[in-house]
């Protein structure tokens, strides 16, 4: 199926936004969710590697039974444990994007859970919601009701343009305000990225990406991620 340059920059953005998380997920939570908390964990976050740039993900069903059961298990009570639900749903979207063939499972966790997924902490909300709209472009399953676009942003226009205010990224304050092209966001981030970005614009960058237009840099395939912890 073909990919957009934008396309494949998102699917990378995803996958590497979906590992942060698991990554920065603290050790209590891991330690509620697996029984074998410490090597099961450690093998989980070693298997990401430190950057989060790769595109390869791991797949739940490559763990043990018992492991895959309780993810998924993990993955339908956010009643009982929030913070679980998010981690074992985060890891099954991972698993997702993975996938090179469609897959029922995640049409019916969302069917379920979508308005759990809406309560998650914003960056959080927004790796969950990027992640099943790739998974969506790509082909691999469809979602009702519709995701909904502001679910996907990190922070709000207005917010990131506030933040900006000021600091002298006139260029990206004017990309942010008219909408620009997802190859002039591409651009402007590939020139950014090979310098020292301040924390206002990481949160500018980051909603030209999480837009539905998104951002296409020049090599998509090589292009630096938008760091997820800022």
């Amino acid at each position: 199926m073909f990919m957009s340059d934008a396309e494949v920059f998102r699917k990378r953005q995803s996958i590497g936004d979906l590992k942060a998380l698991i990554a920065h997920t603290p050790d209590a939570t891991f330690d509620r969710l697996f029984a074998s908390h410490d090597a099961f964990a450690e093998e989980i976050i070693r298997n990401l590697g430190p950057t989060f740039t790769s595109v390869e993900v791991f797949d739940v069903q490559s763990f043990s039974p018992r492991h895959y059961e309780e993810i998924l298990l993990a993955a339908a009570l956010p009643e009982e444990d929030f913070q679980c639900f998010i981690l074992a749903s985060a890891i099954v979207i991972a698993t997702g994007l993975g996938r090179k063939s469609k897959d029922d499972m995640l049409y019916w966790k969302y069917d379920a859970f979508h308005a759990h997924y809406r309560l998650a902490e914003a960056r959080e909300r927004a790796a969950i919601h990027n992640g099943l709209r790739t998974i969506e472009q790509s082909g691999l399953s469809s979602f009702s009701p519709s995701l909904e676009p502001e679910h996907c942003l990190t922070r709000l226009k207005s917010d990131v343009l506030t933040a900006l205010s000021g600091t002298g990224q006139e260029q990206l304050e004017t990309a942010i305000i008219t909408e620009c092209s997802a190859e002039v966001a591409g651009t402007l981030w590939d020139k950014a990225s090979s310098t020292s970005v301040s924390e206002a614009a990481l949160h500018g960058f980051r909603y030209l990406a999480e837009r539905p237009v998104g951002l296409a840099p020049p090599e998509p395939l090589n292009a630096a991620l938008i760091s997820w912890n800022h």
